[in-house]
């Protein structure tokens, strides 16, 4: 049996009133989304990870963390 963490990372910040969508916020130095990618990356239990984001952030999602 395989174990996936889907991500939803689709939001757009409407009710904290940002241009910029919260998962892509800094954080230490790097956007929330990679914090939470990275975790679950590195947890043993999990076989894959899929990230659910809008269909206009696909193709800048793919370039800044892959595919």
């Amino acid at each position: 049996m395989s174990i996936y963490a889907i991500v939803l990372a689709a939001g757009v910040g409407k009710r904290m009133e940002i241009e910029t969508p919260k998962q892509y916020l800094d954080l230490a130095g790097r956007p929330v989304l990679a914090w939470t990618l990275s975790a679950f990356e590195k947890a043993e239990c999990i076989d894959r990870v899929v990230l659910v984001v809008g269909k206009d952030e696909v193709d800048a999602c793919r370039e800044q963390f892959g595919a």
